[in-house]
């Protein structure tokens, strides 16, 4: 971006108002510079995300359990015994950011270790 148009940008900026502003700071904490991909990553969106994917655990967790399942939102893109078998299918299908995590049984009791 050139120094004039950022100039610009902040000079028009002043003349806003708060709600203008905050509109404003909303919209560019949205978009990603040229080149780098927008993983829908805004702090509102980490929200939704964890909603789709607590969503998708809720329906699907007797079906998966005992596996790693990897999720783009709340769209299954691999399943995998291991995690990295679980990535190479995201990947395979052009995800790679995707949530992974392992489906305990419904009957797994955790262990807590001691002295």
């Amino acid at each position: 971006m050139s120094v004039e148009i950022l100039e610009d940008l902040k000079q028009k900026a002043r003349a806003l108002s708060s709600q203008e502003i905050e509109n404003f700071v909303n919209y560019l904490q949205k978009i990603k510079p040229d080149g780098e991909k927008d993983l829908g990553l805004a702090s509102e969106n980490k929200a939704e995300l964890r909603q789709l994917h607590k969503q998708w655990m809720k329906a699907n967790r007797i079906k998966y359990a005992g596996q790693y399942v990897a999720l783009d939102g709340a769209k299954l893109i691999g399943v995998g015994k291991t995690r990295p078998e679980a990535i190479r299918q995201a990947k395979d299908k052009g995800v790679k950011n995707a949530f992974v995590m392992y489906i305990y049984p419904l009957d797994y009791v955790g262990e807590i270790g001691s002295w």
